[in-house]
């Protein structure tokens, strides 16, 4: 993203585990003007997430740049399928661990996740044609 931001603001990440039970993505940071990044001045981060013993560990497994990690917090999404998802909330830089719920309670959240998309579909108001 191009544009006005403030390093302290919240960063959210969006997780999708593969059929093994792991992700990984990387964020580039710089002042986004300039070329500072040719001198080092930016923050690469490499996070990865694992699902083992039905515990998701998110956590930075790399970093690279000169400039120090913003005090801010994380929002950690993980998608459990079907639009449904996990939400936490967590500080960047520090490891975070997810309980995955019980098959039942994954189950009821999918349900649920439908049940909303239906609704927002059938609120839809259709464009006449003109």
């Amino acid at each position: 993203h191009i544009g006005e931001s403030n390093p302290s603001n919240d960063l959210t990440l969006l997780i999708a585990l593969d059929e093994n039970g792991k992700a990984e993505g990387v964020l580039f940071e710089d002042d986004g003007d300039g070329y500072g990044f040719t001198g080092g001045e930016y923050l690469l981060t490499h996070y990865t997430a694992e699902l083992q013993s039905s515990v998701i560990t998110v956590r930075i497994s790399k970093t690279e740049g000169l400039w120090k990690r913003p005090n801010r917090r994380l929002h950690v999404q993980l998608l459990i399928g079907e639009g449904a998802k996990l939400d936490t909330w967590g500080i960047d830089g520090e490891i975070m661990q997810i309980a995955m719920p019980s098959d039942f309670e994954v189950s009821k959240l999918i349900t649920t996740s439908k049940e909303n998309r239906k609704k927002r579909l059938e609120s839809v108001k259709l464009i006449p044609d003109v």
